[in-house]
């Protein structure tokens, strides 16, 4: 998510719908990595974005952190839970029972 905050200084917001919660980003062409202009309709309300990785890895994709940062909003909101460390901690804070060895 670090390299997508970099990423975000590139990304242009042209539409906002308030009721909808829908964006429009458009990411500014890098001539020096030689990509082309991309355009996103996000819509934070569904968790979705045209470039489906947010739907995919439930993380906000370089569009999603600039569609939040155009609305003063925290994009960590938009991080599934399951990401989060408190809930990692809770796999381990259960006992692990011994299997034993494969000699046997």
């Amino acid at each position: 998510m670090q390299a997508n905050q970099h990423i975000v200084t590139s990304h242009y917001v042209c539409m906002y719908v308030r009721e909808t919660g829908e964006f429009e980003v458009q990411e500014i062409t890098n001539t020096r990595l030689g990509r082309r202009v991309m355009t996103c309709i996000i819509k934070l309300n569904e968790w979705s974005c045209d470039c489906g990785q947010f739907q995919s890895l439930q993380i906000p994709c370089s569009t999603v952190i600039a569609a939040c940062v155009f609305c003063n909003l925290n994009y960590d909101n938009f991080v599934n839970p399951v990401y989060k460390l408190e809930n990692i901690f809770k796999v381990y804070q259960h006992y692990f029972h011994y299997l034993g060895s494969e000699d046997k």
